[in-house]
C-alpha cells in the first residue's frame, strides 16, 4: 500500500516538482475533481486530484499554465466511459487520491 505523501512524492517527481509540466484533466461531471496528469520515466501515468494539490501547496492552479489540457468536449469524444474505467484501472494508473 502506498501512503498519501509517497503518492505526492511520485506527482511531483513526475512533473519536476513543478505543476505547470502537467497537463490538465477536467472533472467528467460538475462535482467531480478536475486532475492533473504526468508521467513517470516508464511513461506511467500519474494522476492527482487539483484540489488535494491546491490544499498542500496553497497555490491556485490555473489550467492556461499547465503544459497542455484535455477539453471537456474533446473527453466526450473520446468516450467518458473508457476514459473512466483507464482511470480507475489501479494496475495501470497511479493516483494520488
Amino acid at each position: 500500500m502506498i501512503f498519501e505523501y509517497q503518492q505526492l512524492y511520485l506527482f511531483l517527481t513526475a512533473c519536476s516538482d513543478n505543476w505547470r509540466n502537467t497537463i490538465y484533466v477536467p472533472g467528467l461531471e460538475e462535482r467531480s475533481s478536475a486532475y492533473l496528469l504526468a508521467f513517470d520515466r516508464d511513461a506511467k501515468p500519474i494522476l492527482t486530484p487539483v484540489d488535494q494539490l491546491q490544499q498542500y501547496s496553497d497555490v491556485l492552479i490555473d489550467p492556461a499554465k499547465c503544459c497542455g489540457q484535455l477539453m471537456k468536449g474533446r473527453l466526450d469524444a473520446l468516450g467518458q466511459s473508457k476514459l473512466v474505467v483507464t482511470i480507475m484501472d489501479r494496475e495501470y494508473f497511479t493516483t494520488t487520491s
